[in-house]
């Protein structure tokens, strides 16, 4: 069983993977697993250098973010071509590793679920849920960013409501310990 643990920046993916981890889930986390398929993945590497150009990446082979990031976040079309080729990367990637584990469920933490599509390959949703001043706080305080940016990078997230999500709130007042524990004897 592949189940994905998905919310809004700040909402608190992390510290449910974290539970998780600890009691002994496999958990694939997608943004770094997408960094590191970004290097590592020759295709992926060949058809970013083909959006982007060489400057793309370093003479070391890794990634110049900041290039990357000034090329596609002034460009939507950009953005969706590079996603067009690093979702199905991803995607791809956590079959094999969910296919190489030795535990009957596994969690994907992703805050893009739909935008990856990867409920084409996912069988139950947990979306973590916090007050909007909450993530912004938290967002503010561990990436440095201005309240400004934190609202920018919020407008932009896709505000789908997901059908048949289990809630986890991390809202600082109900623990996320006891949650996690009941979603895992639901499944």
């Amino acid at each position: 069983m592949l189940i994905a643990i998905t919310g809004g920046i700040g909402a608190g993916k992390s510290v449910v993977s974290s539970i998780l981890r600890a009691l002994g889930y496999p958990v694939y986390d997608c943004d770094s697993e997408a960094k590191r398929l970004m290097v590592a993945s020759a295709p992926l590497v060949e058809g970013i250098k083909e959006l982007l150009g060489d400057d793309a990446y370093f003479p070391d082979g890794s990634l110049n973010k900041a290039f990357v990031s000034s090329r596609i976040f002034s460009n939507p079309g950009l953005v969706a071509s590079v996603n067009a080729l690093v979702h199905p990367a991803v995607l791809r990637d956590i079959e094999r590793w969910a296919s190489e584990t030795d535990r009957d469920e596994c969690f994907v933490e992703t805050a893009l679920l739909h935008e990856s599509n990867m409920t084409s390959i996912i069988d139950s949703v947990w979306t973590v849920t916090a007050p909007v001043e909450t993530c912004i706080a938290r967002v503010m305080k561990r990436n440095s960013m201005s309240e400004e940016q934190v609202r920018e990078r919020i407008s932009n997230q896709s505000n789908d409501r997901i059908t048949n999500a289990h809630v986890i709130i991390n809202d600082n007042v109900q623990p996320v310990i006891p949650q996690v524990l009941k979603l895992l004897l639901l499944k």
